[in-house]
């Protein structure tokens, strides 16, 4: 048995790596953070299987595209931050 298959499974978004409650398609986090349409779209086409795949990957790419946004959002502050402490100017 591989060492991954005793942990507990993965969340469905891309770029996330935390881990989701067993019956659940997204963690905590994704959960909370995703819009009530995307979080529904990715629950309604995962419980109509198999003949609505098509739209869950194209729900589940949704999310990952508006995480990334989320993500990208707050680099440039990161980077402001880290410059003011070394003494950096723009």
């Amino acid at each position: 048995m591989s060492p991954r298959r005793s942990q507990s499974p993965r969340c469905v978004v891309p770029g996330c790596t935390h881990d989701r409650p067993k019956g659940h398609r997204l963690c905590r986090r994704c959960y909370a953070a995703l819009p009530a349409e995307i979080r529904g779209g990715i629950l309604n086409a995962w419980f109509a299987r198999p003949r609505r795949m098509i739209a869950y990957r194209q729900w589940v790419r949704a999310a990952g595209t508006f995480m990334k946004a989320r993500r990208q959002s707050r680099a440039p502050a990161t980077y402001q931050n880290t410059a003011r402490l070394l003494g950096e100017r723009d």
